[in-house]
């Protein structure tokens, strides 16, 4: 990130206050961020960066407000942020946010906490902001252990030397493609459309094979071999 083309301007001009919270968020164990100056210019880490999603890296360097505009709890986000601007600390707790993961859109309580950050003057420079999840301990473990696990299978797909593909519902709609699945379609954006839709009326014998393995919940194998001349 050239942070020279944001009103923050070059890190080296960057005040002791602003590279202290910085250096703080960065290397927070919970998703962590630093809202700066009067545009008050987004710096965040990666656990932030995951629940940014499809808007990073555009908000990277933006204003806080344009990260969450469109959330359901921007109004009580906002708010509380205002509060740690006028020097007081402030958190909103158990708000719904909803995650764009590149797939099926997901739902979440968390908690937004803010706290000022003063300059050399003992002026209020930043907000130091993090969030944490709203649910009990016990299912937010559970949850990172689910996400995990899906990454684990998630990566196990991307590599496999075969087309790979993970549908949801009796359409068959796509949630993830692999790599040789996208070089089979061209490299086109195939997430959220239908098996159908991709292949096109294609592969009718196929589809019924999952159209009977959606339905059943029994395992089928389509074995095939190429003819030769």
């Amino acid at each position: 990130m050239d942070w020279s083309g944001t009103p923050l301007g070059p890190i080296d001009s960057w005040p002791q206050s602003l590279r202290t919270a910085v250096d703080m968020a960065l290397d927070a164990p919970v998703a962590a961020a630093v809202a700066w100056g009067a545009g008050h210019v987004l710096i965040y880490n990666d656990r932030y960066r995951a629940l940014c999603q499809s808007q990073h890296p555009q908000v990277l360097g933006q204003s806080f407000r344009v990260c969450w505009a469109a959330e359901p709890s921007a109004p009580a986000v906002t708010e509380a942020f205002e509060r740690a601007l006028s020097g007081q600390a402030a958190c909103v707790e158990d708000q719904r946010v909803v995650f764009d993961h590149q797939g099926p859109l997901e739902e979440a309580r968390v908690t937004f906490s803010f706290t000022p950050i003063r300059d050399q003057g003992g002026q209020v420079g930043g907000v130091l902001h993090w969030i944490t999840d709203a649910v009990q301990p016990e299912i937010a473990a559970l949850r990172a252990a689910v996400a995990w696990e899906r990454e684990r299978v998630f990566s196990l797909l991307e590599h496999m030397p075969m087309t790979a593909s993970i549908t949801r519902g009796p359409d068959h709609r796509l949630v993830l493609v692999n790599a040789m699945l996208r070089r089979m379609t061209g490299n086109r954006d195939v997430i959220g459309a239908t098996m159908r839709e991709v292949l096109d009326g294609r592969e009718e014998a196929l589809m019924a094979i999952r159209d009977r393995v959606y339905a059943t919940g029994e395992t089928a194998c389509c074995a095939r071999s190429r003819a030769r001349s």
